[in-house]
């Protein structure tokens, strides 16, 4: 009998370790699973910023890219200012110019000052009903004096009716004045270059070539 009760008790001991030892493993099993969960949560917050991040990189190096090119028409047009008799078509073209690459240039500091959209690396769309044909033919009148100094021949083609679209003008007018940009940047002083819209009513589309 005595032998017995040691036996029991042995087991009744056993026993309850095992109950222990199960509620301990338990527990480090959930421990786990919570550090798992927090690794995870910060692998997905680590992944989050970094697409934030790049967004911002992305964003601030294409408003890097357009806040230089209203500066050419800019500095063109204060030079045809300084000259030109004041009242004559000459300063009246150039106030013009000045004015759509000022508004231009007031568009794009709002963009850089709005935090939010950097972060999310989008820009603000402003969309109205306009006529395209107006758009390009301000982008061409803009860029007038910097064909002239590299002495480039341009033809403008618009067709006689407008081209009505729905859009953001501002971008629509950095858009026309980076191919045209371009386009003098990388063409040999003396050069030709050609601009034409077309508007497709059937198709709904605005075809500029």
């Amino acid at each position: 009998v005595g032998i017995k009760g040691v036996a029991t008790g042995i087991k009744h001991r056993i026993q309850t370790q095992n109950s222990e030892l199960t509620i301990q493993a338990e527990k480090i099993q959930a421990q786990n699973e919570e550090l798992r969960r927090q690794r995870e949560e910060l692998r997905s917050q680590a992944a989050a910023l970094a697409e934030v991040d790049e967004h911002k990189n992305h964003f601030l190096a294409v408003l890097a890219h357009e806040l230089r090119n209203p500066m050419a028409p800019l500095t063109t047009g204060l030079e045809i200012l300084r000259r030109a008799p004041a009242g004559g078509e000459q300063a009246l073209q150039a106030q013009a110019v000045i004015g759509r690459q000022t508004r231009q240039l007031i568009r794009l500091v709002d963009d850089l000052l709005d935090v939010t959209r950097i972060a999310r690396g989008k820009l603000r769309i402003e969309r109205e009903t306009m006529d395209l044909a107006e758009v390009v033919r301000a982008c061409a009148d803009d860029q007038a004096p910097i064909l002239a100094e590299r002495s480039l021949t341009f033809d403008l083609d618009l067709p006689a009716d407008p081209v009505p679209v729905h859009g953001d003008r501002a971008r629509l007018a950095q858009v026309v004045g980076n191919l045209i940009h371009n386009a003098v940047k990388f063409t040999d002083a003396g050069g030709r270059l050609g601009l034409r819209l077309r508007g497709d009513r059937d198709a709904g589309q605005a075809v500029l070539t």
